[in-house]
């Protein structure tokens, strides 16, 4: 599924349109609209919704949400009427997460997400969409294809859920737990045992905040 700056370049190039053109409709120069195309910055909801007003296309369509084009933008816009919330931003949602990769590298963004801007003050943020079934259990109940918000940082204190990279490999999530000289990783699925890890094999990439958002 194409990102935003991917879809963005896609229906200008169809329409005939310069990098120009789609900053007049905004007030925005090339510049700024050659960053959103390359995934370096991504407006704001206001923005975006001129864009897709101006461009005839479903938001979620550009917000790489759905792959239609088409729908019931009546309805869409009833059900998030994203133009009379200004607070909001728009927080990357990442697919795989790998080591050695920028963390929000552009093969990884595979979407954009609206947060009220309060909940995200300081720092960065992301969603992580969520595969397998370790967090599945009683305790965070996150199942797989769920989104989870995460707010990058190097640390975390005990019990809490992190994101998480093992011995250089793929994200996961888990519960964290420091013991000794040891991290416990711990899944909320009682089928997957406790993992212990050193400090060097274990790599923090960010606190989950919330759970249970479903792409």
């Amino acid at each position: 599924m194409m990102n935003f700056g991917e879809r963005l370049k896609k229906i200008r190039i169809e329409r005939g349109l310069r990098q120009e053109d789609i900053g007049k409709i905004v007030h925005a120069g090339k510049s700024t609209v050659s960053q959103w195309e390359n995934n370096i910055h991504v407006p704001d909801l206001e923005t975006v919704t001129k864009i897709v007003a101006a461009l005839n296309i479903p938001l979620d369509y550009l917000l790489g949400r759905t792959d239609s084009r088409f729908g019931d933008r009546a309805a869409e816009e009833a059900q998030v009427p994203y133009s009379h919330h200004a607070n909001l931003r728009l927080i990357p949602v990442l697919g795989i997460i790998r080591a050695g990769d920028p963390l929000f590298a552009y093969e990884n963004i595979i979407g954009y997400e609206p947060v009220n801007a309060d909940e995200i003050k300081n720092g960065d943020y992301f969603f992580l969409k969520v595969t397998g079934d370790s967090m599945s259990g009683p305790g965070s109940r996150i199942q797989e294809g769920d989104l989870v918000l995460v707010k990058k940082q190097d640390y975390i204190e005990n019990g809490q859920i992190a994101v998480v990279l093992v011995n250089s490999d793929e994200a996961t999530l888990k519960r964290v737990y420091v013991q000794g000289e040891q991290y416990i990783l711990q899944a909320d699925n009682p089928k997957y045992p406790p993992m212990a890890v050193s400090a060097k094999e274990l790599k923090i990439i960010g606190r989950v905040l919330k759970g249970n958002y479903t792409l």
